[in-house]
């Protein structure tokens, strides 16, 4: 896909069904960095309360770019995942949330990975590893694996790779490949709404990563309120007081 005259970009990653943390991030866009597009590098849905709402909002909103995470693969499959009990009562509950027609709308409209053209640059959107790998994987800088390992793993022709699935924000440089995590936007360990932008006006994109903080109480209380499945787990790991 050639998306050759964006110039400023916001790249998204993790919302994982928090509709508050995804509001905050289009505010931010509204009042400070009106963008051309939303990169959405997967994992829109599981763990937050509102799966339905974010859909909806990634889906119907035109700039947002979006592929698949592997919570997001769970809404149609969870062949080759390894789920417990726990998780996958939550899934199911995702499943039954969003329903059936928005899911189908997954399935048909997001792919697992893509690669558009930006000011001349190859760039690959990706949760975290290409086929044939499966997209549970880690990726292999997080698996204490070399810098050159871990580029090796993506095609040599790509400029740069945007990924997720960690909830770390990071920028890494191998020869001339380009490698970033914006970060979790729906469940950062920083207790923040986490994201990058990137203002490709001059030859050289300026990038900037960001951190809002924001009142995580709403998170907490929708989950409570809704009986999510495993919610006081995940309130522990992804929603702390």
């Amino acid at each position: 896909m050639n998306r050759n005259n964006l110039k400023k970009i916001a790249i998204v990653a993790d919302l994982h069904g928090n509709k508050y943390a995804l509001e905050v991030f289009l505010t931010y866009l509204e009042e400070h960095f009106p963008v051309d597009a939303i990169l959405n590098v997967g994992d829109s849905v599981a763990i937050g309360p509102h799966p339905k709402e974010v859909l909806e909002i990634i889906l119907n909103d035109p700039r947002f770019i979006n592929v698949l995470g592997n919570n997001d693969i769970t809404l149609f499959s969870w062949e080759s995942h390894s789920i417990n009990e726990n998780q996958m009562e939550h899934y199911q509950w995702v499943r039954q949330e969003v329903g059936p027609e928005l899911i189908d709308k997954v399935k048909t409209q997001i792919p697992k990975s893509q690669i558009l053209t930006i000011q001349n640059k190859k760039v690959l959107l990706v949760h975290s590893r290409l086929p044939p790998h499966d997209s549970w994987d880690t990726p292999l800088i997080y698996q204490n694996k070399s810098l050159e390992q871990f580029a090796d793993d993506y095609p040599k022709d790509i400029d740069w790779v945007f990924f997720g699935h960690m909830h770390e924000q990071a920028l890494y440089r191998w020869k001339k490949q380009h490698f970033l995590n914006p970060g979790a936007l729906g469940c950062s360990k920083k207790q923040t709404v986490s994201f990058c932008l990137m203002d490709w006006t001059g030859p050289i994109p300026n990038i900037s990563f960001k951190n809002i903080p924001y009142d995580l109480g709403e998170v907490r209380k929708v989950l409570i309120a809704k009986n999510v499945p495993d919610h006081e787990t995940l309130i522990n790991i992804f929603y702390p007081e």
